[in-house]
């Protein structure tokens, strides 16, 4: 039967999802605090910042993941260190959430940016000159105002997450179980005969995850900008 899911092809439905959702949730506080410096503050190096975040999203995924080996591989700068600590990303399941954080981060940064520079300054100040400290203008005013872009920023780097191919196979190869994710499997459907359907059967479920996502993402967005428009 066609939708007579594998086990294999349900490990790696599974697999998808968990490393997507790690990759978004370990992201959000790094993503928020980037975007907040790039587009509140004035220092030197924040054009270096401003590449270095963007960068994945306009070099080759391979490239990508090369690096990472480079850098978390076993052997590599800051693999070697953190394996001595039993902390090890290559060709592991971290690593594929690694890879795809580091492929989904420059979207996530750049909705949330977008999001902060929209907010109106003079909110935050009106809440300043009532006896507001910094943090709690942040909290009650600046936040809740920002919410929609990081709803979409979560939402983005998730459904990137979910389609990240190049850097996860570099970085961690194309592990049935431990880092074969959809697309690395529908890739290797596709290698061997009579594996079309299988290929078919993945790449559905990937479009419904990503359009749920979409929808839920859009829908959440509106519901956030409607209680801020009630502010």
């Amino acid at each position: 039967m066609l939708f007579g899911f594998t086990p294999e092809e349900l490990t790696a439905i599974k697999l998808s999802l968990r490393v997507a959702l790690w990759a978004m949730a370990a992201s959000l506080p790094v993503a928020l605090a980037v975007a907040m410096l790039l587009a509140r503050g004035r220092f030197w190096g924040r054009s270096l910042l401003n590449v270095a975040v963007y960068l994945p999203l306009v070099m080759p995924p391979v490239v990508t993941g090369y690096i990472l080996l480079i850098l978390f591989g076993r052997r590599g700068v800051l693999g070697a260190p953190l394996a001595d600590l039993g902390i090890v990303f290559a060709f592991r399941w971290t690593g594929a959430a690694l890879a795809s954080a580091v492929m989904g981060f420059p979207l996530m940064v750049r909705a949330m940016r977008l999001s902060i520079d929209a907010v109106d300054r003079r909110l935050e100040d009106a809440a300043a000159t009532l006896g507001a400290n910094r943090a709690w203008v942040w909290l009650t005013v600046t936040l809740p105002l920002v919410l929609p872009g990081i709803i979409a920023g979560m939402i983005l780097s998730f459904a990137r997450a979910l389609g990240e191919f190049g850097a996860t196979i570099t970085f961690v190869s194309n592990i049935p179980g431990e880092t074969q994710t959809l697309p690395t499997a529908i890739y290797t459907f596709l290698q061997v005969p009579g594996g079309e359907a299988g290929a078919l059967r993945l790449t559905l479920v990937s479009v419904a995850i990503s359009v749920a996502a979409l929808f839920a993402s859009e829908a959440i967005a509106q519901r956030a900008s409607r209680r801020v428009a009630g502010l």
